[in-house]
Formats: structure tokens, sequence, C-alpha cells
């Protein structure tokens, strides 16, 4: 796993406060579940790799790189025997404006897209990878960070079984409990605000929370379709 925010050493140093200057309240912040940066490397290896074909540095450095992401990723996932798949919760996605699936007390969404769809393209790449690298060249760099039969065995039943949410229109949910969520009055708060850029804070001050709407500050599930065709 890498941090969302480190420090030179490269320890986790993401804030854990976060000030609503609308209120003077100092409110907990939860980005350090923003795990996905971890797929982000991952995807910037492999774009390198696609546009340079550079085998030295995939065999000594980026292959055991997106090994380890894997393997962090393969940790996270959660089979449940009733919906007959592998899940991942305790994340947030790319959009900070969600922390907390509805109802839920605990920080951390539950199958977000962009990162079950990121962890489920990671798990076939560095399959694709592996295979088109020779033995020889991989006889010195699997051992050491331990693969066998096992791992490769695992990932290809996870990755086919990694869960979305997806509804009767074929939408994808941006996490599991999205569809739930309520709409909001955007021309209201325009009205009302004008920049509406920060609405979460805009929502904490009216005893509100961006939790519980539609809204996103960035995109999320969207840069899905900005990483693939």
């Amino acid at each position: 796993m890498f941090p969302w925010q480190s420090s030179h050493d490269g320890s986790e140093r993401t804030q854990t406060l976060h000030i609503n200057p609308l209120t003077g309240q100092w409110d907990p912040d939860h980005s350090h579940l923003q795990c996905h940066i971890s797929l982000r490397i991952a995807y910037n290896v492999w774009l390198y790799w696609l546009n340079t074909g550079d085998k030295p540095f995939m065999i000594d450095f980026g292959l055991e790189l997106l090994i380890e992401i894997t393997k962090f990723w393969l940790s996270k996932t959660v089979w449940d025997a009733t919906t007959n798949r592998y899940h991942i919760g305790g994340v947030m996605g790319p959009d900070e404006f969600h922390e907390y699936s509805l109802g839920n007390k605990e920080a951390g969404l539950q199958d977000n897209a962009y990162t079950n769809l990121m962890g489920a393209w990671l798990f076939n790449q560095i399959d694709l990878i592996v295979l088109s690298l020779s033995k020889q060249d991989l006889k010195y760099h699997l051992n050491p960070v331990n693969v066998d039969n096992d791992f490769w065995q695992q990932l290809k039943t996870i990755k086919e079984n990694l869960a979305l949410s997806i509804n009767e229109q074929n939408i994808i949910g941006q996490f599991d409990g999205y569809f739930a969520l309520e709409e909001i009055d955007w021309q209201k708060y325009r009205n009302k605000y004008g920049n509406i850029y920060r609405l979460d804070r805009i929502l904490r001050a009216e005893g509100k929370l961006a939790d519980n709407y539609k809204i996103a500050n960035q995109p999320d599930l969207l840069m899905i379709f900005n990483n693939f065709n």
C-alpha cells in the first residue's frame, strides 16, 4: 500500500482532521482510505512498460512493484457466500465527498467501482505481463516475492468475481448503496451560495452530510472511462 500523503521516508502522513471555514469546526478526515493511489501507481508502471518496452526495468523493479500491490489488494478482498462475490470495503474513491456508506457509522465505502475495476484490471494485467516474459527472465525474480501456484489461482478466481453495483438500467453505481442516496436541488444551492465547489462544507454548515447525496467533488467512476478504452 502506498500512502495518500507521505513524508520523505514514505510513511503515511495524511491529515486526520479537516477544518470547515464556514463553521470553524474541526471534522474527522478519512482521506487515508484512498488506497486507490496504489492502483494508479500500478497503472503508471504499466503505461511506462506499454510505451517503452523497457524489459530490464520491468524485470528488475516493475514486476516486484506490481506483484506487491496485487498482494495488497488480494488481502483487501472478502468473500460473501450470500452474493457469491468478493467485496472490497473500507476504502474511499477519487470522490472525496463520500467517506461513509449510507447509515454506516464506520468510515469507508464498500465496492467503490473505480477501485474494484482497477483492481480487476491489475489482476488481469499482471498475468499478461508475466506470460510475456521468458522463464529465464522470471527465474530469479518471482521467488523472493513469494509467488506460487496458489497466488495465480487466487488471482484468477477473484478477478472474475469482484462485486459491482449495477442497477436495472445497467448503470454502474459509484459504490454499494449509491443509488439509495438523495438527489440535491442544484439550482437552489447555486442561487443561495453562488460558489458551491465545496458543497460538503456548505452541507455540514446546514447540519447535513455530503455522504447522503448524489454529489461529487471530482470524477470517480468516470476515471475508469478515462483510463481504458
